[in-house]
């Protein structure tokens, strides 16, 4: 035979049973001339092939062999002598003997499988598992090599030289320098180092926060958040009042809570501040209202929806209250938002007895602003004097003099000039929002001589409910009052001046605001409120107790953030004022502030309360915070310190400070102590925390000796290398991930039989077929239980991971691998000079788009005929731009699923972009690499490499020398050594040429000549374009789901398919396409081959003493390197 289509390899297994009859003389005959020993054509040797002990191990070669006599293809027509039909049918009836033969005897065999180490990409997915961070490790695919059915992860084809070791130990070092050391338990972080640690638990602080707690004011740049939780505690505690009507008796507080989605400890807070005697005002008002939403009706459902929109209303009431005490712009009462901090001080109350107004209708003015012309003049302007009692109480008479209340007349100010020769503001009409200089004064009236006498008689002027003594123009409010202000001639502008004055009643306290609006305003006009109280009256006192109260039981915010903004106050002694010299050296060199207080109390407890105080004392010691802030004090107090370190401080140096110092050094020595302290308690729990990572690095539980082995280790470099707690914990990490027992997937190989795997083994063989990477919690809680032992339960696991997330990674790592995208994000066979339109984008989108398609068949449990039939894709905009794809594609970066791909040529395998791109050549389409393509990957029939005499077609088609494509081929098959391949190459490639290099769809040739689509195959028949090619592999459906199961087979196994595998194949075969991929994952996972493991040959090499013992290799690894 002149040549066989396909190319083997083989080695020696070990002693099998032998063939159960001589094989027939036809062989030696018709086919030893071509493929004997000397030489063998296609490298295909039969007479060596023939000598091995045992079909099994060669069983795909012989079934080759087999395909070639029965569609006679082989003896090729070139040959001196052809056998009958009687030895064609002798030697395909021993070939099928001696495998059927085999596989009765070895039917479900585990087969032998070379111990795996990781390959890159397992390797990146082990490390994100263990350590929740993406970390560059340097271990990239130049480490893996291909074997098997096509895949990296073949143990026979994976060496370990001495720079892959060190590779190895420089990658283990590097995710060390990832871990988190402080005050909890060890994790990882994407920096390194103290500022990792920093940057971590900032981060872990504002989860907390952002999850858990609520703010009405975020700062600058920031929004409102979380408000929703004090609705949902509200209704938390109206559930469990009435509990026993709602037929719930025995619900607790945190079980309803728990339903909400908030936090027991803030529905216990809220129970406890509805049910607390003798409120104050605010408070009191928003309990009035809790305590007035309807008891539970007849109809619960009703009733609760009732409840929980009168809950919705009070929360909105009490978190705009703020914004509308203090005339805030804030978002959350629907404001442009407003980055001022909120405090409750006296100093931010600003209770006066007496208030000057002076306001412009129109503008923003008020005490000590100038006038601003009105915004339409010769217009009436209302005038609203907003009142609200904010102390109310049994008794009461608030009231609000109005002294002197006129209207000012001026001229417009006079034009004046800029430097650069430029109109100001103030020429331009109005003194520039309020603060430019205002016009000479025309008139002043009192405000009684311009109203109607309507008006006039609503204000009574005169008059003095209350008994306070006021003038005949002067005039008392005890409610909101409003009145038509005059309009305004051309070129003037009118004011409003009054004095106003707390009335008679002195422990009043009222809100009292000029507005253009009934409402008042939210934004621009913050000057006008005022508080009117006298600051030495018990009516204040109990008004100011009562802000207190509101501030610590219902606050609008439930912390402060960690690094506060420009404008956030600052704590005493320091100087709280925006932007003095002070208030911004504290927030630039100090950086943080807690003040978390009602979060820590209120909010959280339990385990989140533990991990935000390890998360705040991560942060103070992850940089000289104590340090910082003593120098803050030093400056302060003005004195020069012996030393800048707190914990250089002493009783007598601390009594040498001033008095005033003197408490807060002391406090800040006592925060430097607790710091420290919760450091060093930490650090037995990290090397515990340290050797349950190596539990789950090495994917099993570590023995007594093991765990006695590390230990040491850890004391070993503490005491002998005298490193630090920090340092020898990644010492010890670095050892952990250097052990075989984490880069290779070791099994037990002790026996010469054959043995079940047990639960251990089995989860790493699941973990690592469906997410190349380690076993999670869940895979090892079943492990630790037994439960993988169960064809049921290990079936229920395959169901749930892959509906994982993780199964994106059967995506990139098997369909990546079998159909030619893995890692396509980094292909560079595309000339960008030529096709400058391929960018990075265009690249990253279409590796996604492959991707994508994959991970939704596994994950959402399709068909796998969608692998080849899907009638969707997966595009983001420049994806689409660049197909020329005119549909509402929403997204600019991540790809989104879109039906209908069919419509626009696209869909499935043949047509991604990044599978046409890698079967194209730099500069051209190439049918030939197309077609081997769906030869090889598609229907597993692949053809032998070609000849070395062979040649090949220019690479860029304008030296095509005026001819096709087809017509260049065609000159190519001459070559009799070419023609029988390209004969079943060419008619697969060609239906595909209606995209370009870079997967485009077109029409036209670069030369402006049509697309060639057709395919013709030997028998003169023909498919055209991608619909005729889809059409053509439905008639080959039983070769596809072959190929498929061939592919998962191996993949899943990481060895070559033997005959002792065809029952389990032709099973996973008949499940067809309707099938889905966990279907024929739960058929290999429950197969035999998969769960149980081969004994130890005589000629295996067993494991050595390092393999046997992680510890000790990893230290052996790590002892000639510097950490």
């Amino acid at each position: 035979m002149k040549r066989v289509f396909f190319s083997v390899g083989f080695s020696l297994v070990g002693l099998l049973p032998v063939f159960s009859a001589q094989p027939p003389a036809a062989f030696k005959k018709y086919c030893f001339e071509c493929h004997g020993d000397a030489k063998p054509e296609g490298n295909f040797s039969l007479e060596r092939l023939m000598r091995q002990p045992s079909v099994g191990p060669h069983a795909e070669a012989w079934e080759k062999v087999v395909e070639m006599l029965e569609s006679t293809d082989m003896p090729p027509a070139e040959a001196s002598q052809f056998p009958t039909s009687a030895e064609r049918a002798a030697a395909t009836a021993w070939v099928r003997g001696a495998l059927k033969t085999y596989e009765t005897e070895h039917g479900g065999e585990p087969g032998r499988v070379t111990v795996r180490r990781l390959t890159s990409g397992e390797y990146a997915y082990a490390i994100r598992d263990l350590t929740g961070v993406d970390i560059p490790v340097g271990v990239d695919a130049t480490s893996d090599s291909v074997g098997g059915e096509g895949f990296t992860n073949f143990g026979d084809v994976q060496f370990v030289q001495d720079a892959s070791v060190e590779r190895y130990l420089e990658a283990a070092k590097a995710v060390a320098e990832h871990a988190i050391i402080g005050a909890g338990p060890l994790q990882f972080s994407l920096d390194t180092g103290r500022t990792g640690l920093e940057l971590s638990a900032l981060s872990r602080i504002g989860e907390l926060y952002a999850s858990k707690g609520f703010r009405v004011v975020s700062g600058e740049g920031g929004g409102p958040f979380g408000l929703e939780r004090y609705g949902k505690a509200f209704f938390t505690a109206w559930y469990f009042k009435h509990r026993v009507a709602l037929g719930d008796p025995k619900a607790t507080l945190r079980e309803v809570a728990a339903r909400e989605g908030i936090t027991g400890r803030f529905a216990e807070h809220i129970w406890s501040v509805v049910n607390r005697p003798a409120l104050g005002y605010p408070s009191r008002e928003t309990v009035d209202r809790w305590k007035a939403l309807a008891a539970p009706s007849s109809d619960l459902k009703v009733a609760q929806e009732k409840a929980r929109a009168g809950c919705e209303e009070l929360t909105r009431s009490l978190t705009t209250w703020p914004s509308w005490f203090f005339a805030r712009g804030d978002l959350a009462a629907g404001g442009q938002g407003d980055e001022s901090p909120l405090v409750f001080d006296d100093s931010s109350l600003q209770v006066v007895p007496t208030h000057h107004y002076s306001y412009s209708p129109g503008g923003r003015a008020g005490a000590g602003r100038g006038a601003v012309t009105a915004a339409e003049p010769g217009k009436p302007a209302k005038i609203f004097l907003l009142f609200s009692d904010v102390n109310p109480r049994a008794g009461g008479k608030p009231a609000v003099i109005w002294r002197n209340p006129r209207v000012i007349t001026r001229s417009a100010p006079a034009p004046t000039v800029g430097a650069q020769g430029v109109v100001t503001a103030a020429a331009a009409g109005g003194a520039g929002r309020g603060r430019g200089a205002a016009g000479p004064i025309l008139s002043t009236q009192p405000l009684r001589s311009v109203l109607t006498a309507e008006a006039a008689e609503v204000l009574e002027f005169g008059k003095s409910p209350d008994g306070s003594a006021i003038g005949a123009d002067d005039f008392v409010s005890t409610a909101t009052v409003s009145f038509e202000f005059p309009k305004a001639a051309a070129g003037t502008s009118v004011e409003f001046q009054v004095e106003a004055e707390l009335g008679a009643d002195r422990d009043s306290v009222i809100r009292v605001m000029i507005s253009d609006r009934a409402e008042g305003s939210t934004r621009g006009v913050a000057q006008t409120r005022v508080v009117l109280g006298e600051p030495a009256s018990a009516g204040y006192k109990t008004f100011r107790a009562g802000i207190a109260e509101y501030a610590a039981l219902l606050p609008p915010n439930s912390h402060g953030e960690a690094n506060p903004a420009d404008k956030d106050p600052v704590p005493p002694p320091f100087d709280n004022k925006y932007n003095s010299p002070e208030h911004d050296a504290f927030v630039m060199k100090v950086k943080y502030q807690r003040t978390d207080a009602f979060f820590t109390e209120n909010m959280v407890d339990g385990a989140d309360r533990v991990r935000l105080n390890q998360a705040w004392n991560d942060l103070f010691g992850s940089w000289p915070y104590h340090d910082a802030y003593l120098g803050m004090l030093a400056d302060h107090y003005a004195v020069k310190l012996e030393s800048g370190r707190v914990q250089d401080l002493n009783a007598a140096r601390i009594a040498a400070l001033p008095e005033a110092m003197r408490p807060q050094v002391t406090a800040l020595l006592t925060h430097y102590h607790e710091v420290t302290k919760a450091q060093e308690l930490a650090a037995p729990g990290h090397v515990e925390d340290a050797i349950a990572f190596a539990s789950q690095a090495w994917r099993r539980p570590v023995t007594k000796a093991e765990s006695a082995s590390l230990k040491a280790f850890y004391q070993q470099c503490r005491t002998e290398n005298a490193l630090e707690h920090d340092d020898a914990i990644r010492a010890l990490l670095a050892r952990i991930l250097v052990s075989p027992a984490f880069l290779y997937r070791l099994e037990s190989v002790a026996s010469r039989s054959e043995r079940p795997l047990d639960d251990w083994e089995l989860a790493n063989r699941l973990s690592f077929f469906l997410w190349s990477s380690i076993p999670d919690a869940e895979l090892r809680r079943a492990a630790a239980a037994g439960e993988l032992g169960k064809p049921a339960l290990l079936a229920q696991q395959v169901k749930r991971m892959t509906a994982d997330p993780k199964a994106r990674r059967i995506a990139t790592e098997f369909f990546g691998q079998w159909l030619g995208f893995y890692r396509f994000d980094h292909y560079r066979g595309v000339d960008t000079g030529r096709f400058p339109e391929f960018t990075e984008d265009v690249q990253n989108a279409m590796y996604d788009e492959a991707v994508s398609t994959f991970e939704y068949i596994v994950r959402q449990q399709r068909p796998l005929r969608e692998i080849l039939h899907a009638d969707y894709t997966f595009l983001n905009q420049p994806l689409a731009k660049f197909y020329g794809i005119e549909k509402d594609v929403k997204s600019k970066d991540a790809v989104e699923k879109v039906d209908g791909a069919g419509a626009f040529n696209r869909g499935g395998a043949l047509r991604l972009g990044s599978v046409l791109t890698v079967t194209s050549a730099p500069l051209r389409t190439s049918p030939v690499k197309r077609g081997d393509w769906v030869l090889r990957r598609i229907l597993g029939t692949p053809t032998p490499p070609p000849p070395p005499d062979a040649g090949s077609l220019p690479s860029d088609p304008k030296a095509f020398g005026g001819l096709t494509l087809r017509e260049r081929l065609t000159e190519h098959k001459r070559n009799a050594t070419c023609a029988n391949c390209h004969l079943r190459i060419d008619p697969l490639g060609f239906p595909l040429e209606a995209f370009d290099a870079v997967g485009r769809t077109r029409s036209l040739y670069q030369d402006g000549t049509a697309v060639d689509l057709t395919g013709e195959f030997a028998d003169k028949s023909t498919i055209v374009g991608a619909d005729g090619l889809l059409g053509y592999l439905e008639t080959k459906d039983s070769l596809v789901m072959k190929t498929l199961a061939k592919k998962m087979l191996g993949y899943a196994l990481g060895r070559t398919v033997l005959a002792s595998d065809r029952a389990l194949l032709d099973d996973l075969t008949k499940a067809g396409g309707s099938a889905s991929f966990s279907d024929l994952a739960i058929k290999i996972v429950g197969s035999r081959q998969f769960r149980h493991r081969q004994g130890r040959e005589d000629e295996a090499v067993t494991l050595n003493s390092e393999l046997a013992n992680p510890a000790v290799a990893g230290a052996k690894a790590l002892s000639s390197s510097s950490f």
